[in-house]
């Protein structure tokens, strides 16, 4: 990894996802307790909502991006020092968000602020000078999937300051800032993750998997999947705030719903088509396609819940775990375990079985928590509080175990003994 802003976002990134699941574990703790004395914090948006969305998925991405983007364009990141500085400032902002917890206003425009300074970092790299000569000769298969895959992530780049800009003007801790929008809260969470973070993970895999696993999708799949993906999340935003009423508006969330749901389908058979054609099976592109398959049931999931909208907010907590547990924290690790295989000095053994127990831990971790979710949503009093902290625990310890691994791997790139392996 050539940019120091990269290692510091993937470094923050890893610290902040087990802060998340750790305060989760705190939480379901203090539930079946039943006394949450200073624990009540943890309850508040900034924990539930803006460490995983910023902290962990945000900075995540943002190390992916100043990684991979550079590569792809063939030119130099455009001024890496403050592609630095805007890092460091995403990761303040979410300090602040903690720190302050009852008023999100002040961390959510800071963030707001980075994210607009990423998305002109991103587009000045891609427009600036001349591209260098690649050093790999990409067969025209494959550098159709990448224009295809560039046009999905530029879209997310679109999506980010959006949805983010929604995100403060709907911040919790006063009244919101534009009375008009008052209704579309989740609207924006919507944008948020819909748009920017399943579409930046869409590209990322697209122009990585078939690397990894070096068989290239069919062209007019990803097509299709970008012309489901790319307007969906804007459709399902506006009609959301119409679910259950007569407006008209509630009919579209449930076409724009479905295109989401057949979107992830269409995903999750490019990703587990490459991986079954594939004779480069690594443990690590697992991840990837255990990720679709959790996005499509997200999404029939969300789809049930625009159809049949009385009663059904009860599940929202479990799509949410879904979809950002399920679908992008394993697209995620997947992703990163690739890209910091190069660095690891520990042996591929150790990295194979270190990949295979995060992917059993993450799934058991998962399986407890939507068991705990479906549990409460029937009417269990005891049960659900155990198998979430159980659930918990589990991510907790893969979370840990991944972040120490990452810092260990992060510490070594600068070490001239790391082996090293020409980027993809």
């Amino acid at each position: 990894m050539r940019y120091l802003a990269s290692r510091v976002a993937i470094v923050g990134g890893v610290l902040f996802f087990p802060a998340w699941v750790g305060s989760s574990l705190l939480a379901t703790a203090a539930l079946g307790l039943e006394s949450y004395g200073p624990l009540t914090v943890l309850s508040r948006v900034a924990w539930t909502t803006d460490l995983p969305l910023f902290g962990f998925l945000g900075l995540m991405i943002f190390a992916l991006a100043d990684h991979f983007v550079p590569l792809f364009s063939g030119r130099e990141l455009r001024s890496p020092r403050l592609a630095l500085i805007q890092v460091l400032f995403s990761i303040a902002s979410v300090v602040l968000l903690l720190a302050l917890s009852r008023s999100a206003v002040f961390g959510r425009t800071l963030w707001l602020i980075t994210a607009v300074w990423f998305v002109v970092q991103i587009v000045a790299t891609w427009t600036s000078g001349k591209p260098a000569p690649r050093r790999d000769s990409r067969t025209a298969a494959l550098s159709s999937i990448d224009w295809r895959a560039r046009l999905i992530t530029s879209s997310a780049w679109a999506y980010l300051p959006l949805g983010s800009l929604g995100l403060v003007l709907n911040a919790p801790g006063g009244d919101p800032l534009v009375p008009a929008l008052a209704g579309y809260g989740s609207s924006f969470v919507h944008l948020y993750v819909g748009g920017f973070v399943t579409l930046a993970l869409f590209g990322f895999v697209l122009h990585l998997l078939p690397r990894f696993l070096e068989v290239v999708p069919a062209a007019r799949w990803v097509s299709v999947l970008a012309a489901l993906a790319i307007p969906s999340p804007i459709g399902v935003a506006l009609s959301l705030p119409f679910a259950g009423t007569d407006d008209p508006r509630g009919a579209l969330l449930v076409g724009f719903a479905a295109a989401e749901a057949m979107a992830s389908i269409v995903f999750a058979g490019l990703v587990f088509g490459m991986w079954r054609r594939s004779s480069r099976r690594r443990p690590a592109a697992s991840f990837s396609v255990l990720g679709g398959g959790w996005l499509v049931l997200g999404s029939f999931l969300a789809v049930y819940m625009a159809v049949v909208p009385g009663g059904t907010s009860r599940w929202l907590p479990a799509h949410g775990w879904i979809v950002l547990l399920g679908f992008a924290t394993f697209e995620i690790f997947g992703l990163i375990h690739e890209i910091l295989l190069p660095y690891v000095t520990g042996g591929l053994r150790a990295w194979r079985l270190g990949v295979r127990a995060h992917e059993v831990f993450a799934t058991l971790g998962l399986l407890s928590v939507l068991l705990s979710a479906g549990l409460a949503v029937e009417g269990f009093p005891r049960s659900p509080v155990i198998l979430g902290f159980v659930g918990f625990g589990f991510l907790l310890a893969m979370g840990v175990s991944v972040a120490v691994g990452t810092l260990r791997t992060v510490a070594a790139i600068s070490r001239p003994v790391a082996a090293h392996r020409t980027a993809p």
